[in-house]
């Protein structure tokens, strides 16, 4: 929900299109963010959601390596796989402080 909503605000205030693309098909428990993510856009002008079902490890990098920035708020993790990717790629990334 935080990155969503994040992501909303940062594409509202440049004013450009938004493509938020979400991992899918192993929610662990996520089920409720998920139908809540989904509500938030719904009518939404400029704004499209894409659920991309699980990937194989090179399938994901190159998903990340085309996004032009990556949103990976986590309270949980000490280290953000996610994120690493995504600096391997070249894509800047916004992070959450854990505690």
């Amino acid at each position: 929900m935080t990155a969503a909503g994040a992501a909303v605000e940062i594409a509202t205030n440049i004013r450009a299109d938004l493509e938020f693309w979400l991992s899918s098909g192993r929610n662990e428990g996520a089920g409720s963010v998920m139908d809540a993510v989904r509500q938030m856009f719904v009518g939404l002008p400029h704004v499209k959601l894409v659920e991309n079902g699980w990937q194989t490890w090179p399938q994901f990098r190159q998903t990340v390596r085309h996004m032009h920035l990556l949103l990976q708020p986590s309270y949980t993790e000490s280290f953000n796989v996610v994120t690493a990717d995504g600096a391997a790629e070249g894509v800047p990334s916004v992070v959450s402080d854990c505690h």
